[in-house]
This record gives C-alpha cells, structure tokens and sequence, in this order.
C-alpha cells in the first residue's frame, strides 16, 4: 500500500531516540520509505505543530488521569481489573470535558451548583405567578364566605 498505507491515512509518529542506527537489510524498501517519509513530515514546522498540540491536548490528558485520578499505582488484582480500572478513569475524564463544553461545569459538584442556580432563577421567574395564584385563592375564599352566608330577612316589616 505504500508510505499513506491502504486507509490514505499519513502519521504524524514521533521516532524514539536511538542507540543505534535502523538495519535495513532485513526490512522491505516500502517500510524504509515510510520511515523516511515520516521523519521528514515530523521535522517540518507543521510537523512540530502537530506534536505540539498533541502534547497539550492528549499528553495532558493521560497525565491528569495519571496524577490526579491516581492511575500510577493500582492494588487491584490482575491486568484485566487494572485495565478496567483506567478505562472507568479515562471516560470519567472525558465525560467531564463533554459537560465542561456542554454545559459550562465538568464535575457533579459543579453541574449540581450549576442546576441549584438555575433552579433558583426559575422559582425567581415563577414566584410572582405563585403569589399571584394565591392572592386570586384567597380573595375566591373570601367571596365564597359572603355567597354561602344567609342574608337576614326583615320579619318586622
């Protein structure tokens, strides 16, 4: 398929650092092409700019799961609990960028502050209509008193 491959996809890779140089007396021309090709592409200026935008949106990513939802050390038993363990940290992490993009809040604190605060301005738009409501209540109440009372005939008459 070539250096774009058969999905006409091209990568971007960061090479690691090497000790000693690549053997390509073993390897095909196409792999040693792709090789080159994506060395030259990740020296470019829009190369650089790519991994520069990597490390702050993805590298970011992984370090704050890391770190701060502690994802360095585990106690769980077996690499499959590890696994699912990571797994539950990262869409945890990334259902709060959806709800920080959504809705302005990315933690449950933060969008139950957020939902108490827009409670508090519905009650505040609906509180005259209440009161409204009540006085309406009241004064049907009242009149209903005088309807239901007798008037007073004069029997002297």
């Amino acid at each position: 398929c070539g250096d774009v491959g058969c999905t006409g996809v091209k990568t971007d890779l960061p090479e690691p650092h090497r000790k000693t140089e690549w053997d390509w007396e073993s390897r095909p021309k196409s792999e040693q092409r792709a090789v080159t090709n994506n060395r030259h592409r990740t020296q470019r200026d829009y190369g650089r700019r790519l991994q520069r935008r990597r490390s702050e949106v993805v590298e970011r990513s992984f370090a704050h799961v890391c770190e701060t939802g502690g994802g360095r050390r585990s106690w769980l038993p077996g690499i499959d609990e590890v696994r699912k363990r990571h797994l539950l940290a990262a869409m945890a992490h990334n259902l709060g960028l959806v709800l920080r993009k959504l809705l302005g809040s990315g933690k449950a604190r933060e969008f139950a502050a957020l939902w108490a605060h827009a409670w508090a301005f519905v009650c505040a738009l609906l509180w005259p209509l209440a009161a409204l409501r009540r006085l309406i209540a009241s004064l049907e109440r009242f009149a209903a008193r005088f309807r239901e009372t007798p008037r007073p005939t004069n029997l002297a008459a």
